[in-house]
C-alpha cells in the first residue's frame, strides 16, 4: 500500500514529519529486505548517508545485516551499507574495559577478564603482581588469578580450606544432572544425582530423582537415555524433588565436573518451578581443579580425568555414574595434589593477597546491591565503581562508547529474566559481532543499518522500518508484559527520523521464518 500524500495519525501515534510513507508486506523476510535493496537502487543516490534502515532490536538488525551481506551481482549498482557494529563499539577499549566488569561479576573466575580489570581499571594490584600469580599457576602449585577476590581465600588465607575442611567433616556433595538441553534459563532437569562423600572419600549417602519435564525431551534422549514416556511414568514432582535436593545439600560443600552448569540449571528450575529457597552452597568444580594439575592432558572431559588418575567408576552421561566417577577424581585430586601443595599454596596467597583488598571490596560492594537491578542499572554502577567514567571524563568519544553500549545494555532487558541472563545476552551479541569487524570496510558514504535506539537524535531523507511485526515492534517483552507504551514512544521516534520518505514493511514470515502477525502501530497509523 502507498499512501501518496500525508496518512492520518492513528490513536495515540502522530503522523511522521514527512509526507510520502509506504507500506508493504511480504511472505518472507528476505523478499522484503530484496525489495528494500531494490528501492534504495531507485533512489539512485550519490551520498548514500542520507538514506538508513532502522530495526527495533538488534536481533532483527542481525538477521537483516546477514541478508544484505549476500550480495546482489548483476542487478544493477550496488548498494553500500554501513552496520552498526561498523562503529568498532565492541572492539572499542573502553567498551571491553566495561563488558569484563560485567563478564566478572556474572562469572567470577573469567581470568581473562579480571586480569584486563586489575591491571587497567582497579589500583592495588598492576600487571607486575598478575603476571607473577599467573607464573605460579603455570608451575602446578594450584594458585589462579581469581582466588584473590574469592571470599574463601580472603578469609582463610587459602581457597581451597572450605573443600578440605568439608570432606574431613563428612560435608560434601557431589552432584550431577541430565537436562532436556544446555540452556539453564529454559531446559529442565529431568534427573538428579548426588552422593555425600565420608572423610575416606567413600559414599555416606546416595540421591537419586527423576523429574517430570514440562517440554518433551527431544534430541537430549540420546544424550541421557530418558524418554518422554520412562518420565512420566517414573518421574517426580519437579517442585518435590528440588525440594528434598535442598535438604540434601543443606549445609555441605557441591562439587561436580563442570558444575557450574549443574548450579545455574538447578537455580533456574529453583526459581520457575517457584521453590522459594535458595540455592547458594560453596562449590567447587573438578574440571578447574584438574585444569590445575593436570596441565599435560589432552583435554580436561570427565572420562580423560578418570582415566588419567585411575577412577574406579566411569563416566557414561547418566547422573549417578558421572557423579561416582567425578567422586574418585575428586579424592584422588585432594590427595595427591591439594594435600600436599597446602603450605606453599598458603605461602603464595600470604605473599600477594594484600595487594588485592581494594579490588575485592569493590567486587563484594557491586555484588551486595545486584538484587533487584535490571542491565542498565548495573552497567551504571558499574561506570561509577570501576572507575570508567572518570577514567574518560575528559575523552568524549569514549564517553560517547559507553552512551552507546548502554543502549545495547537497554536492549538485553527483558521483564522477568534473571540478571545474569541479561548480561549472558549482551555478552552474547558483543562476541558475535567483535569477529565480523575487522573483515567490515571502513569507507563512508554507506547506508547505516541501525537500531531505533541508535538512532536517536538522528535524521535521514530516507528511512526503511523493516521487520515491523508483533513481537518485535512491539518487542515480545513489551507484549507478554501488557505494557507497550514505551515501544508505541520508540515507534514515533523512528518513524519521525525520515524527512522525505518513509518505507515500512513487514513479512508473514519473520525472523527464523516464523509466522508472524503484522504490528500493531501498522493499524495504529490507519
Amino acid at each position: 500500500t502507498a499512501f501518496g500524500k500525508g496518512i492520518p495519525g492513528g490513536p495515540g501515534i502522530s503522523s511522521p514529519a514527512c509526507t510520502d510513507v509506504t507500506v508493504r508486506s511480504f511472505d518472507t523476510l528476505p523478499e522484503e529486505v530484496d525489495w528494500i535493496y531494490r528501492e534504495l537502487q531507485k533512489l539512485d543516490l550519490t551520498d548514500y548517508s542520507r538514506a538508513a534502515i532502522i530495526t527495533r532490536t538488534n536481533k532483527a538488525c542481525n538477521e537483516v545485516c546477514n541478508l544484505l551481506k549476500t550480495g546482489r551481482p548483476g542487478e544493477g549498482k550496488p548498494v553500500p551499507f554501513m552496520l552498526a557494529d561498523e562503529f568498532r563499539l565492541f572492539k572499542r577499549a573502553e567498551s571491553k574495559d566495561a563488558l569484563a566488569c560485567l563478564s566478572v561479576i556474572a562469572n567470577p573466575r573469567d581470568s581473562e577478564s579480571l586480569k584486563r580489570i586489575l591491571v587497567r581499571l582497579l589500583p592495588g594490584v598492576g600487571a607486575a603482581t598478575v603476571n607473577a600469580v599467573i607464573s605460579r599457576y603455570k608451575e602446578g602449585l594450584g594458585v589462579a588469578l581469581p582466588d584473590f577476590i574469592d571470599p574463601r581465600t580472603q578469609r582463610t588465607g587459602d581457597f581451597f580450606a572450605p573443600l578440605i575442611e568439608a570432606l574431613d567433616a563428612g560435608k560434601v556433595v557431589v552432584f550431577d544432572v541430565e537436562s532436556t538441553g544446555t540452556d539453564v534459563y529454559a531446559d529442565d532437569i529431568v534427573q538428579m544425582a548426588a552422593v555425600r562423600l565420608a572423610p575416606d572419600g567413600a559414599v555416606a549417602a546416595r540421591f537419586e530423582r527423576y523429574l517430570r519435564p514440562s517440554r518433551p525431551v527431544g534430541d537430549s534422549e540420546r544424550v541421557h537415555g530418558f524418554s518422554d514416556a520412562f518420565l512420566a511414568e517414573r518421574g517426580d514432582d519437579p517442585a518435590d524433588a528440588l525440594g528434598a535436593f535442598l535438604d540434601f545439600t543443606d549445609g555441605c560443600v557441591i562439587v561436580g565436573h563442570n558444575v557450574g552448569f549443574d548450579m545455574a540449571i538447578t537455580q533456574n528450575n529453583l526459581r520457575r518451578r517457584a521453590v522459594r529457597r535458595p540455592f547458594a552452597n560453596v562449590w567447587y568444580d573438578t574440571l578447574d581443579l584438574s585444569r590445575r594439575f593436570l596441565k599435560d592432558l589432552p583435554d580436561h572431559k570427565l572420562a580423560t580425568v578418570s582415566a588419567a588418575l585411575g577412577a574406579a567408576h566411569d563416566p557414561t552421561h547418566d547422573a549417578m555414574d558421572d557423579i561416582l566417577a567425578t567422586a574418585d577424581v575428586l579424592t584422588a585430586l585432594i590427595l595427591r595434589y591439594l594435600i600436599p601443595r597446602t603450605e606453599a599454596r598458603r605461602a603464595c596467597y600470604a605473599q600477594y593477597i594484600g595487594r588485592f583488598a581494594q579490588a575485592f571490596a569493590i567486587f563484594r560492594e557491586v555484588a551486595g546491591k545486584l538484587d533487584g537491578l535490571d542491565l542498565p542499572g548495573l552497567f551504571c554502577l558499574v561506570r561509577e565503581r570501576f572507575g570508567l567514567d572518570k577514567a574518560y571524563a575528559d575523552d568524549p568519544e569514549k564517553r560517547s562508547s559507553l552512551e552507546l553500549l548502554a543502549d545495547y545494555a537497554a536492549d538485553c532487558v527483558q521483564p522477568g529474566v534473571p540478571l545474569p541472563q541479561q548480561i549472558a545476552n549482551l555478552l552474547e551479541l558483543s562476541a558475535l559481532t567483535a569477529g565480523e569487524l575487522s573483515q567490515r570496510s571502513r569507507t563512508g558514504n554507506k547506508v547505516p543499518v541501525i537500531t531505533a535506539h541508535q538512532s536517536k537524535g538522528c535524521e535521514f531523507d530516507y528511512v526503511f522500518l523493516p521487520v515491523l511485526q508483533e513481537g518485535v515492534f512491539p518487542t515480545f517483552q513489551a507484549v507478554r508484559s501488557g505494557d507497550v507504551t514505551e515501544e508505541k514512544r520508540v515507534f514515533y521516534v523512528s518513524i519521525t527520523r525520515a524527512k522525505r520518505k518513509l518505507f515500512l514493511s513487514y513479512a508473514r514470515y519473520g525472523l527464523g521464518n516464523s509466522p508472524a502477525k503484522p504490528s500493531r502501530f501498522l493499524e495504529m497509523l490507519g
